[in-house]
């Protein structure tokens, strides 16, 4: 293997890790606060995002805008604003499961078979069998996740009461008193509707996350041999397309709740800083796709998250507690780095050509 060849590789692997990590820990700001329905969350983590961008933009000398990465960041941000709802109406074990498991085989799939941009498959027999195999032992990996239960301590009423919600014509000397809300779209659904939707929007969205790199991509794969487009120098017009279409939905949300949107003030500042993490992890991904190829990267970016957060709920938050609850774990994370292991092997078994 050449020199040149083993520091791709280890900047990618390097890349990924870092991905892993941060992609698992950007909730740990907003743990303790209150986001409400998410939509004022997500344009206010979304704005971190962008001001991350904008510093590597400048740090990296201005290069080109992309207007073709712009729509990956749509992408993103559409399936990231879907989120929140298909958390109400399957819960976030499911919802996570669905939405990861789409996300990770959509964009494995893109990038195997060329779909939109050139085929990143390895080569030979033994390299395909190692690649295939530890896809699905990953995808399968993070099956148990969906049956951890967890012990969730609630936010103090301070923070869950959004600003816009506050009538000082019900302040009484305990605390506060107001009617029932009117209840909202979701609420009114049936069981069987809830979770029919549920499933079909977390599909859909794990579709939109796993097609997101795609516009970057075929950027990559088109650019002059001689003057190659780096996936890095298409980070900020990624995140361009993830701010406007993230203010595209807030606005419309607040459309529809007539002026009157959710708002929780205490929610902003950890909110701009889960967005950072945020980017941060994005960024590495983007380097680890370009050094190891998308069929290595994205499933291994995306089955380790869900373990960093589970390790952050069992080690700081004791969220996951009990012999069953930490044996699921355990078979998880098994499962998982036999997958990773597997799709690393691939790489450098795959035949050059």
């Amino acid at each position: 293997m050449l020199l040149s060849d083993s520091n791709s590789l280890a900047i990618g692997f390097v890349a990924a890790g870092i991905a892993v990590v941060f992609f698992g820990s950007n909730f740990l700001p907003v743990k303790k606060f209150e986001t409400g329905d998410g939509l004022f969350f997500q344009w206010i983590m979304c704005a971190g995002v962008w001001i991350t961008g904008f510093i590597l933009n400048l740090a990296r000398g201005s290069p080109p805008f992309q207007p073709l990465a712009v729509v990956g960041g749509v992408l993103w941000a559409t399936g990231n604003v879907m989120s929140v709802p298909i958390i109400r109406l399957i819960g976030f074990s499911l919802g996570l499961l669905l939405w990861g498991g789409v996300n990770m085989i959509a964009g494995w799939f893109f990038a195997n078979f060329g779909i939109g941009i050139d085929s990143q498959a390895v080569h030979g027999a033994l390299a395909l069998s190692l690649n295939y195999i530890g896809v699905a032992i990953a995808l399968i990996g993070m099956v148990p996740m969906a049956f951890i239960q967890t012990n969730l301590s609630q936010p103090e009423i301070n923070d869950q009461i959004p600003l816009n919600n506050i009538d000082v014509s019900v302040l009484v000397n305990d605390g506060l008193q107001s009617e029932a809300p009117e209840k909202d779209i979701i609420e009114k659904l049936s069981p069987l509707q809830r979770k029919l939707f549920g499933i079909g929007a977390s599909i859909f969205a794990g579709i939109l996350y796993g097609s997101n790199f795609i516009p970057v991509q075929a950027l990559i794969d088109d650019s002059d041999p001689n003057n190659p487009i780096k996936a890095i120098d298409c980070v900020f017009s990624h995140f361009c397309g993830i701010l406007l279409s993230s203010t595209f939905w807030f606005l419309l949300y607040c459309a529809i709740k007539k002026n009157e949107p959710k708002v929780f003030p205490k929610a902003a500042l950890p909110g701009f800083a889960s967005g950072v993490l945020w980017a941060i992890a994005q960024i590495s991904l983007f380097i680890a796709n370009e050094n190891l190829d998308i069929v290595i990267a994205y499933p291994i970016v995306c089955t380790g998250p869900g373990l960093v957060a589970a390790l952050w709920g069992v080690l700081l938050f004791k969220e996951i507690q009990g012999k069953r609850n930490l044996s699921l774990l355990i078979g998880s994370f098994s499962l998982t780095v036999i997958g990773v292991v597997l799709i690393t092997l691939s790489k450098f078994y795959s035949d050059p050509q």
